[in-house]
Protein backbone atom coordinates (compact mmCIF):
# COMPACT_ATOMS: atom_id res chain seq x y z
CA UNK A 1 0.00 0.00 0.00
CA UNK A 2 1.53 3.41 -0.50
CA UNK A 3 1.42 6.01 2.12
CA UNK A 4 0.16 9.08 0.31
CA UNK A 5 -2.25 7.63 -2.31
CA UNK A 6 -5.90 7.35 -1.70
CA UNK A 7 -8.79 5.38 -3.51
CA UNK A 8 -12.49 6.55 -2.07
CA UNK A 9 -15.36 5.01 -3.36
CA UNK A 10 -18.77 6.52 -2.78
CA UNK A 11 -21.42 3.54 -2.93
CA UNK A 12 -24.96 3.49 -2.69
CA UNK A 13 -25.50 0.31 -3.85
CA UNK A 14 -24.81 -3.43 -3.85
CA UNK A 15 -23.91 -3.22 -7.34
CA UNK A 16 -21.58 -0.25 -6.29
CA UNK A 17 -20.45 -1.97 -3.78
CA UNK A 18 -19.21 -5.38 -5.63
CA UNK A 19 -17.83 -2.69 -8.44
CA UNK A 20 -15.52 -0.78 -6.04
CA UNK A 21 -14.22 -3.55 -4.62
CA UNK A 22 -13.51 -5.64 -8.04
CA UNK A 23 -11.89 -2.04 -9.21
CA UNK A 24 -9.55 -1.82 -5.90
CA UNK A 25 -8.55 -5.01 -6.57
CA UNK A 26 -7.83 -4.85 -10.11
CA UNK A 27 -6.64 -1.04 -10.23
CA UNK A 28 -6.05 0.24 -7.30
CA UNK A 29 -4.20 -2.03 -5.22
CA UNK A 30 -1.09 0.36 -4.04
CA UNK A 31 -3.71 2.60 -2.56
CA UNK A 32 -5.09 3.66 0.44
CA UNK A 33 -8.41 2.23 0.19
CA UNK A 34 -11.57 4.26 1.33
CA UNK A 35 -15.21 3.11 1.13
CA UNK A 36 -17.77 5.68 2.16
CA UNK A 37 -21.83 4.42 2.33
CA UNK A 38 -23.89 7.07 1.05
CA UNK A 39 -27.12 4.67 1.31
CA UNK A 40 -27.20 2.15 3.92
CA UNK A 41 -28.24 -1.25 2.83
CA UNK A 42 -28.02 -4.79 3.47
CA UNK A 43 -24.38 -4.93 1.57
CA UNK A 44 -23.13 -3.42 4.56
CA UNK A 45 -23.49 -6.45 6.59
CA UNK A 46 -20.75 -8.30 4.28
CA UNK A 47 -17.84 -6.26 4.13
CA UNK A 48 -14.19 -7.67 4.36
CA UNK A 49 -13.01 -5.17 6.93
CA UNK A 50 -9.93 -6.38 6.73
CA UNK A 51 -9.42 -5.38 2.92
CA UNK A 52 -10.65 -1.59 3.50
CA UNK A 53 -8.40 0.92 5.37
CA UNK A 54 -11.26 3.05 6.16
CA UNK A 55 -15.19 2.81 6.20
CA UNK A 56 -17.75 5.07 7.18
CA UNK A 57 -21.41 6.71 6.53
CA UNK A 58 -21.79 10.30 5.08
CA UNK A 59 -25.38 10.53 5.17
CA UNK A 60 -27.04 12.29 2.02
CA UNK A 61 -28.14 16.05 2.30
CA UNK A 62 -31.56 15.56 0.92
CA UNK A 63 -32.92 12.52 2.53
CA UNK A 64 -30.79 13.16 6.23
CA UNK A 65 -30.43 16.91 6.79
CA UNK A 66 -28.96 18.29 9.96
CA UNK A 67 -32.16 19.40 11.48
CA UNK A 68 -33.04 23.03 12.04
CA UNK A 69 -33.13 26.09 9.48
CA UNK A 70 -30.54 25.39 5.73
CA UNK A 71 -30.25 21.60 6.91
CA UNK A 72 -29.34 20.40 4.01
CA UNK A 73 -26.55 23.08 3.17
CA UNK A 74 -25.10 22.49 6.98
CA UNK A 75 -25.46 18.88 6.33
CA UNK A 76 -23.77 19.17 2.84
CA UNK A 77 -20.56 21.21 4.38
CA UNK A 78 -19.71 18.68 7.41
CA UNK A 79 -19.91 16.10 4.83
CA UNK A 80 -17.48 18.46 3.28
CA UNK A 81 -15.13 19.05 6.13
CA UNK A 82 -16.00 15.01 7.30
CA UNK A 83 -14.25 13.90 3.65
CA UNK A 84 -11.52 16.34 3.53
CA UNK A 85 -10.02 15.68 7.60
CA UNK A 86 -9.91 11.27 5.76
CA UNK A 87 -7.86 12.69 2.59
CA UNK A 88 -5.81 15.89 3.64
CA UNK A 89 -2.04 14.38 4.56
CA UNK A 90 -2.79 12.80 0.22
CA UNK A 91 -0.47 13.48 -2.56
CA UNK A 92 -2.71 11.22 -4.42
CA UNK A 93 -6.46 11.30 -4.38
CA UNK A 94 -8.90 9.01 -6.77
CA UNK A 95 -12.53 9.70 -6.16
CA UNK A 96 -14.79 6.93 -7.58
CA UNK A 97 -18.76 7.76 -7.66
CA UNK A 98 -21.96 6.53 -9.81
CA UNK A 99 -22.87 10.13 -11.07
CA UNK A 100 -21.44 13.66 -10.10
CA UNK A 101 -24.89 15.66 -10.67
CA UNK A 102 -26.01 15.30 -7.48
CA UNK A 103 -25.73 17.58 -4.24
CA UNK A 104 -24.06 14.51 -1.98
CA UNK A 105 -20.99 14.13 -4.07
CA UNK A 106 -20.72 17.03 -6.75
CA UNK A 107 -19.08 19.71 -4.24
CA UNK A 108 -16.53 17.28 -3.53
CA UNK A 109 -15.29 18.63 -7.21
CA UNK A 110 -14.09 22.15 -6.46
CA UNK A 111 -13.34 21.77 -2.52
CA UNK A 112 -11.35 18.97 -2.71
CA UNK A 113 -8.48 20.66 -5.04
CA UNK A 114 -9.23 23.92 -3.35
CA UNK A 115 -8.43 22.72 0.08
CA UNK A 116 -5.62 19.97 -0.56
CA UNK A 117 -3.52 21.64 -3.55
CA UNK A 118 -0.75 20.26 -3.41
CA UNK A 119 -2.53 16.45 -4.29
CA UNK A 120 -3.21 15.27 -7.42
CA UNK A 121 -6.87 14.55 -7.28
CA UNK A 122 -8.70 12.25 -10.34
CA UNK A 123 -13.05 11.77 -10.73
CA UNK A 124 -13.91 8.74 -11.74
CA UNK A 125 -17.28 6.25 -12.58
CA UNK A 126 -18.05 3.52 -10.82
CA UNK A 127 -20.91 1.15 -12.85
CA UNK A 128 -24.25 1.47 -12.37
CA UNK A 129 -25.22 -1.36 -14.44
CA UNK A 130 -28.13 -0.99 -17.12
CA UNK A 131 -28.24 2.75 -16.73
CA UNK A 132 -24.61 3.15 -17.62
CA UNK A 133 -26.08 1.52 -21.44
CA UNK A 134 -27.06 4.89 -22.77
CA UNK A 135 -25.67 8.12 -22.20
CA UNK A 136 -28.20 10.78 -20.26
CA UNK A 137 -28.29 14.05 -21.61
CA UNK A 138 -28.63 16.89 -19.03
CA UNK A 139 -31.59 19.18 -20.05
CA UNK A 140 -31.22 22.63 -20.54
CA UNK A 141 -33.69 22.67 -17.30
CA UNK A 142 -31.43 20.53 -15.67
CA UNK A 143 -28.03 22.77 -15.88
CA UNK A 144 -30.01 25.81 -14.91
CA UNK A 145 -30.67 23.75 -11.89
CA UNK A 146 -27.24 23.24 -11.43
CA UNK A 147 -26.22 27.11 -11.58
CA UNK A 148 -29.08 27.51 -8.87
CA UNK A 149 -27.40 25.33 -6.55
CA UNK A 150 -23.97 26.99 -7.39
CA UNK A 151 -25.62 30.08 -5.59
CA UNK A 152 -25.04 28.45 -2.26
CA UNK A 153 -22.07 29.95 -2.53
CA UNK A 154 -23.35 33.36 -1.43
CA UNK A 155 -23.96 31.60 1.97
CA UNK A 156 -21.05 29.49 2.31
CA UNK A 157 -18.23 30.04 0.43
CA UNK A 158 -17.23 26.33 0.32
CA UNK A 159 -20.29 25.19 -1.57
CA UNK A 160 -19.03 25.60 -4.94
CA UNK A 161 -20.98 23.62 -7.40
CA UNK A 162 -19.32 22.26 -10.29
CA UNK A 163 -21.46 22.87 -13.93
CA UNK A 164 -21.00 20.65 -16.58
CA UNK A 165 -23.01 19.51 -19.97
CA UNK A 166 -23.29 16.45 -21.30
CA UNK A 167 -24.46 13.03 -19.65
CA UNK A 168 -25.18 13.44 -16.33
CA UNK A 169 -23.22 10.83 -14.71
CA UNK A 170 -20.39 13.18 -15.48
CA UNK A 171 -18.68 10.52 -18.11
CA UNK A 172 -18.70 13.24 -20.57
CA UNK A 173 -16.97 16.10 -17.74
CA UNK A 174 -13.46 16.98 -18.50
CA UNK A 175 -12.89 16.53 -14.57
CA UNK A 176 -13.63 12.49 -15.23
CA UNK A 177 -10.58 10.85 -16.74
CA UNK A 178 -11.48 7.04 -16.15
CA UNK A 179 -15.24 5.14 -16.62
CA UNK A 180 -15.00 1.63 -15.16
CA UNK A 181 -17.48 -1.10 -17.13
CA UNK A 182 -17.76 -4.49 -16.19
CA UNK A 183 -16.37 -6.94 -18.97
CA UNK A 184 -18.98 -7.62 -21.47
CA UNK A 185 -21.23 -4.53 -21.20
CA UNK A 186 -21.64 -2.05 -24.43
CA UNK A 187 -21.21 1.87 -23.78
CA UNK A 188 -21.65 4.73 -25.76
CA UNK A 189 -18.95 6.36 -23.77
CA UNK A 190 -14.94 7.85 -24.84
CA UNK A 191 -13.13 5.06 -25.61
CA UNK A 192 -10.29 6.56 -24.23
CA UNK A 193 -11.50 7.21 -20.90
CA UNK A 194 -12.97 3.26 -20.83
CA UNK A 195 -11.95 1.28 -18.41
CA UNK A 196 -13.02 -2.76 -18.45
CA UNK A 197 -12.71 -4.83 -15.27
CA UNK A 198 -13.83 -8.25 -14.01
CA UNK A 199 -17.00 -7.93 -12.07
CA UNK A 200 -15.98 -11.19 -9.74
CA UNK A 201 -12.45 -12.18 -10.60
CA UNK A 202 -11.58 -14.75 -7.73
CA UNK A 203 -15.16 -16.01 -7.40
CA UNK A 204 -16.64 -19.23 -9.33
CA UNK A 205 -19.83 -21.46 -8.18
CA UNK A 206 -20.01 -25.26 -9.00
CA UNK A 207 -23.24 -26.71 -9.78
CA UNK A 208 -23.75 -29.16 -6.37
CA UNK A 209 -27.99 -29.35 -7.33
CA UNK A 210 -29.06 -32.88 -7.32
CA UNK A 211 -32.47 -31.28 -9.43
CA UNK A 212 -32.60 -28.11 -11.13
CA UNK A 213 -32.79 -25.20 -9.50
CA UNK A 214 -33.78 -21.73 -10.50
CA UNK A 215 -33.20 -17.96 -9.06
CA UNK A 216 -36.92 -15.43 -9.63
CA UNK A 217 -35.21 -11.94 -9.58
CA UNK A 218 -37.88 -9.40 -8.54
CA UNK A 219 -38.04 -6.14 -9.21
CA UNK A 220 -40.18 -3.01 -8.41
CA UNK A 221 -41.75 -2.01 -11.67
CA UNK A 222 -45.07 -1.67 -10.93
CA UNK A 223 -43.88 0.72 -7.75
CA UNK A 224 -42.78 3.68 -10.32
CA UNK A 225 -45.64 2.95 -12.94
CA UNK A 226 -43.27 1.32 -15.97
CA UNK A 227 -45.52 -2.01 -15.42
CA UNK A 228 -48.86 -2.37 -15.10
CA UNK A 229 -50.37 -4.38 -12.35
CA UNK A 230 -52.51 -6.16 -15.40
CA UNK A 231 -48.95 -7.32 -17.42
CA UNK A 232 -46.70 -7.74 -13.87
CA UNK A 233 -49.90 -10.49 -13.65
CA UNK A 234 -49.06 -11.83 -16.96
CA UNK A 235 -45.02 -11.82 -16.57
CA UNK A 236 -45.27 -13.56 -13.53
CA UNK A 237 -47.87 -16.36 -14.56
CA UNK A 238 -45.72 -16.85 -17.48
CA UNK A 239 -42.78 -17.44 -15.50
CA UNK A 240 -44.79 -19.79 -12.90
CA UNK A 241 -45.38 -21.63 -16.31
CA UNK A 242 -42.25 -21.83 -17.96
CA UNK A 243 -41.05 -22.85 -14.78
CA UNK A 244 -43.60 -25.96 -14.48
CA UNK A 245 -43.15 -26.90 -18.01
CA UNK A 246 -39.99 -27.17 -17.57
CA UNK A 247 -40.43 -29.43 -14.40
CA UNK A 248 -38.42 -27.18 -12.21
CA UNK A 249 -39.64 -27.41 -8.53
CA UNK A 250 -36.49 -26.15 -6.70
CA UNK A 251 -37.45 -22.01 -6.86
CA UNK A 252 -35.83 -19.44 -4.79
CA UNK A 253 -37.29 -15.94 -5.10
CA UNK A 254 -34.99 -12.96 -4.53
CA UNK A 255 -37.14 -9.77 -3.08
CA UNK A 256 -36.29 -6.42 -4.11
CA UNK A 257 -35.49 -4.18 -0.93
CA UNK A 258 -37.89 -1.33 -2.45
CA UNK A 259 -40.66 -3.81 -3.72
CA UNK A 260 -43.37 -4.00 -0.57
CA UNK A 261 -45.84 -6.11 -3.82
CA UNK A 262 -43.25 -9.30 -4.10
CA UNK A 263 -44.41 -8.47 -7.38
CA UNK A 264 -42.88 -11.61 -9.43
CA UNK A 265 -43.53 -14.01 -6.22
CA UNK A 266 -45.65 -16.85 -6.63
CA UNK A 267 -46.99 -19.50 -4.52
CA UNK A 268 -44.57 -22.62 -3.89
CA UNK A 269 -41.38 -19.95 -4.42
CA UNK A 270 -38.96 -19.97 -1.59
CA UNK A 271 -37.93 -16.74 -0.69
CA UNK A 272 -34.58 -16.19 -0.50
CA UNK A 273 -33.03 -14.12 2.54
CA UNK A 274 -29.41 -13.17 2.33
CA UNK A 275 -27.51 -10.85 4.20
CA UNK A 276 -25.43 -10.30 1.57
CA UNK A 277 -25.43 -8.47 -2.23
CA UNK A 278 -27.41 -10.78 -4.29
CA UNK A 279 -24.59 -10.89 -6.79
CA UNK A 280 -22.05 -11.99 -4.20
CA UNK A 281 -24.18 -14.42 -3.39
CA UNK A 282 -24.91 -16.17 -6.85
CA UNK A 283 -21.45 -16.04 -7.18
CA UNK A 284 -21.27 -18.34 -4.10
CA UNK A 285 -24.29 -20.57 -4.99
CA UNK A 286 -25.24 -22.38 -8.66
CA UNK A 287 -28.20 -21.91 -10.04
CA UNK A 288 -29.42 -23.98 -13.23
CA UNK A 289 -31.78 -21.05 -14.55
CA UNK A 290 -32.17 -17.69 -13.31
CA UNK A 291 -35.06 -15.63 -14.82
CA UNK A 292 -36.67 -11.96 -14.40
CA UNK A 293 -37.39 -9.32 -16.67
CA UNK A 294 -34.68 -6.16 -16.73
CA UNK A 295 -32.80 -6.42 -13.50
CA UNK A 296 -29.25 -5.63 -14.25
CA UNK A 297 -28.85 -8.92 -11.82
CA UNK A 298 -29.72 -10.85 -14.98
CA UNK A 299 -26.93 -9.31 -16.64
CA UNK A 300 -24.17 -9.74 -14.05
CA UNK A 301 -25.82 -13.95 -13.59
CA UNK A 302 -24.36 -14.14 -17.36
CA UNK A 303 -21.55 -12.66 -16.22
CA UNK A 304 -20.97 -15.10 -13.31
CA UNK A 305 -22.52 -18.47 -14.28
CA UNK A 306 -21.11 -20.53 -16.95
CA UNK A 307 -22.98 -21.13 -20.45
CA UNK A 308 -25.00 -23.84 -19.01
CA UNK A 309 -27.05 -22.05 -16.73
CA UNK A 310 -30.04 -20.34 -18.87
CA UNK A 311 -30.79 -16.93 -17.57
CA UNK A 312 -34.11 -15.51 -19.15
CA UNK A 313 -35.61 -12.39 -19.45
CA UNK A 314 -39.57 -12.47 -19.63
CA UNK A 315 -42.09 -9.57 -21.06
CA UNK A 316 -39.26 -6.91 -21.74
CA UNK A 317 -41.37 -5.88 -24.33
CA UNK A 318 -44.09 -4.61 -21.72
CA UNK A 319 -42.10 -2.50 -19.65
CA UNK A 320 -42.74 1.22 -20.30
CA UNK A 321 -39.48 2.51 -21.17
CA UNK A 322 -38.99 6.89 -21.46
CA UNK A 323 -36.76 6.16 -24.28
CA UNK A 324 -37.54 3.83 -27.21
CA UNK A 325 -33.71 3.43 -28.14
CA UNK A 326 -32.74 3.00 -24.42
CA UNK A 327 -34.60 -0.46 -24.83
CA UNK A 328 -33.19 -1.47 -27.95
CA UNK A 329 -29.72 -1.10 -26.38
CA UNK A 330 -30.74 -3.04 -23.63
CA UNK A 331 -31.97 -6.05 -25.69
CA UNK A 332 -28.50 -5.60 -28.00
CA UNK A 333 -27.02 -6.14 -24.61
CA UNK A 334 -29.04 -9.23 -23.74
CA UNK A 335 -28.69 -10.67 -27.39
CA UNK A 336 -24.69 -10.01 -26.99
CA UNK A 337 -24.67 -12.16 -23.63
CA UNK A 338 -27.11 -14.77 -24.44
CA UNK A 339 -29.91 -14.23 -22.44
CA UNK A 340 -32.70 -15.52 -23.48
CA UNK A 341 -35.77 -13.25 -24.99
CA UNK A 342 -39.39 -14.89 -23.79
Amino acid sequence: MSDDTIAVYFVASPFHYISAEAIAKQFESNAKQVLIFIKKGEYQNNIDSNFWDDIFYMPWPRHDPIPGLFGRMRRIKENLYLVHSKLKNASKIHIHAHEYDNEAINYFINYLPKKIQNAEIKFRILPDGVANLSLHPLSPYKYVWQCLRKARRLFLKDMNYKCFWGDRFGTQADFVDRIYIPNGFSHQYDKEKVYFFSIMPSQTTKKENKEPKALVIGQYLCNVKKLSIRNEKIIKTKIYNWLKNNNIHNIDYKQHPRDTRRELWMEGYSILKINEPLELYMSKNHYDYVLGINSTALLTARLIYPQDTRVISFGLDMVKQRKTKNNNRLLEQMKKMNIELI
